[in-house]
C-alpha cells in the first residue's frame, strides 16, 4: 500500500490538522450514549435507558441540518463553540441531577439537540481544502479515524466507569469533546469553503465606511439525486446495524460478552484497514454502487458461517468493504452538494444515516429475536442491497451536477490555514 497519497494529503493546508483536532472533537460518538445508558441503569431499567438515549438521538437527527445550516450562515467555528459548550453543559446536568426519568429526558433531548456538528463542518472543510482526486483519499481517513473512536471510545468509557463511575465516564464525554473542539476551532481552515466575506457600503455621520458581512447560503441545497443519496444512506447505515446485532447474537449475545465484543473488532478493524488500502490506491470515480453492492454479498455470507471463529474472519472481510463504502457516499454528496451550504449538506446525511441506524436497531433486533442471526444477516444483506440499488439509479450513475458553480474565490481566504 502506497502512503504518498495520504502524505500528498496531510501535507495539504489545514487538512492534517483538522483531521487531527477532529479525533478528540468528535469522542461523543464513541463514548456518550454508552456512558449514558450506563448511568441511567444505575437507578432504572433499560426502557428508561434507553427512552433517555432515544431523547438524545432524536434531539440530534431533528435539529441537526438547522444547526449545520446556521454554521454556514454565521460561522462554523462560532456555531460549534456554542453547541460545544451548551453539550458538555447538558452531560454535566444529566449527571449531577436527580435521576428522575422526565428530567433526564428533558436534559438529553436539549444535549442531543445541541451536539456539534463537527464532522459535518470537517467533511465539508476537507472537501473544500482538497482537489477531486484528493477528496477520496481524506474521506477514507476520516471513515478509519471514526472507527479508532468507536473501538477506543467504549474502551475508554467502560475504564472511567470501572474508576470513578458513569457520571465521571459521562463528564468525560463532554469535556473531550469541548478540548477537542476548542482545538479545532482554533484553525481558520474550519470555515474553508464558506463565502468570503464582502464589502458592504454604510453612510454614517463621519462618511462611509466599509462593512464586512458574510453572504448568505442562497439557492438550493444540492443537484439531482440528493434525495436519492439520503435514502441510499439510510438504508447502508440500517444494514451495518443489523449486521452488528446479527453478529453479537451469533457470538452467544450477553451470554459471551467477550465472543460478542471480539466480532464487533473485527468489523471495525477490517473497516479501518479497508479505509487506509481504498484511500491509498483509489483513482477516478469507482461505481458509487460496487462497494454498498460487496457489503450486501457479504452480509449473505455472513448467513453461511457454520460457527463463531469462521463468522470472525468473514466479519473481518466483511468489514473491509464498510468504510470504502462510506467514502463513496461522502464523495458523491460533495459533488451534488451547494458549495456554500456543504455543512447543512453533510448534516443531512447524518440525519439520513441516524434514521437508518435507528430502523436498523429496532428491526434487526425483532428479526433477531424470531429468527436468530442468520435471519438478522439476511434481512441486513436485504437493506444493503436497498442502498446498493439506489446507488444504480440512473441519476446517481450519471456525472454529478451542483446547483451552482464552485466559486474559487469561497475557498481562497478560508484555505490558507496557519
Amino acid at each position: 500500500m502506497s502512503i504518498s497519497r495520504y502524505r500528498d494529503l496531510l501535507s495539504a493546508p489545514g487538512v492534517g490538522t483538522l483531521l487531527g483536532s477532529s479525533i478528540l472533537a468528535r469522542a461523543f460518538t464513541g463514548m456518550t450514549s454508552l456512558a449514558m445508558l450506563l448511568l441511567v441503569t444505575q437507578d432504572h431499567g433499560y426502557d428508561v435507558a434507553g427512552l433517555v438515549t432515544g431523547a438524545s438521538v432524536i434531539g440530534s437527527v431533528v435539529t441537526g441540518p438547522a444547526v449545520a445550516r446556521l454554521a454556514d450562515r454565521v460561522g462554523r467555528r462560532l456555531v460549534l463553540l456554542v453547541c460545544s459548550v451548551t453539550y458538555t453543559g447538558s452531560l454535566v446536568a444529566l449527571a449531577l441531577l436527580p435521576p428522575e426519568p422526565l428530567l433526564l429526558t428533558a436534559v438529553a433531548t436539549v444535549g442531543g439537540a445541541t451536539t456539534p456538528p463537527v464532522m459535518a463542518a470537517l467533511r465539508a472543510a476537507v472537501a473544500a481544502l482538497t482537489s477531486p482526486e484528493q477528496r477520496l483519499t481524506a474521506f477514507s481517513l476520516d471513515s478509519t479515524l471514526q472507527e479508532i473512536v468507536l473501538v477506543v471510545g467504549p474502551m475508554v468509557t467502560t475504564m472511567l466507569v470501572a474508576l470513578a463511575g458513569p457520571q465521571a465516564a459521562l463528564i468525560g464525554s463532554g469535556v473531550l469533546t469541548l478540548i477537542g473542539t476548542l482545538l479545532y476551532c482554533g484553525q481558520r481552515a474550519a470555515e474553508a469553503g464558506r463565502p468570503q466575506r464582502v464589502p458592504r457600503r454604510r453612510s454614517g455621520a463621519e462618511g462611509s465606511a466599509a462593512e464586512s458581512t458574510p453572504r448568505p447560503p442562497k439557492g438550493r441545497l444540492a443537484g439531482p439525486g440528493f434525495i436519492m443519496m439520503m435514502g441510499a444512506a439510510s438504508a447502508l447505515l440500517a444494514g451495518l446495524v443489523m449486521v452488528n446485532l446479527a453478529a453479537v447474537a451469533g457470538a452467544g449475545g450477553p451470554d459471551a460478552p467477550t465472543a460478542s465484543a471480539v466480532m464487533l473488532a473485527c468489523v471495525a478493524a477490517g473497516s479501518g484497514v479497508g479505509g487506509l488500502v481504498f484511500g491509498a490506491r483509489a483513482k477516478g470515480r469507482a461505481a458509487l454502487a460496487l462497494f454498498p453492492g460487496g457489503v450486501a454479498l457479504g452480509a449473505v455470507l455472513l448467513s453461511t458461517a457454520p460457527n463463531t471463529a469462521v463468522l470472525a474472519v468473514l466479519l473481518l472481510l466483511f468489514g473491509t468493504m464498510v468504510a470504502p463504502a462510506l467514502t463513496m457516499l461522502y464523495d458523491g454528496l460533495t459533488r451534488r452538494a451547494s458549495a456554500t451550504r456543504a455543512t447543512e449538506a453533510f448534516a443531512w446525511l447524518a440525519s439520513a444515516t441516524g434514521v437508518g441506524g435507528a430502523v436498523g436497531n429496532m428491526a434487526g433486533g425483532t428479526v433477531v429475536e424470531h429468527f436468530g442471526s442468520r435471519g438478522g444477516f439476511l434481512v441486513a444483506a436485504a437493506a444493503l442491497a436497498v442502498c446498493a440499488g439506489i446507488c444504480s439509479l440512473p441519476v446517481l450513475r450519471r456525472p454529478a451536477i451542483r446547483p451552482e458553480p464552485v466559486s474559487p474565490s469561497a475557498v481562497a481566504g478560508a484555505a490558507q490555514a496557519p
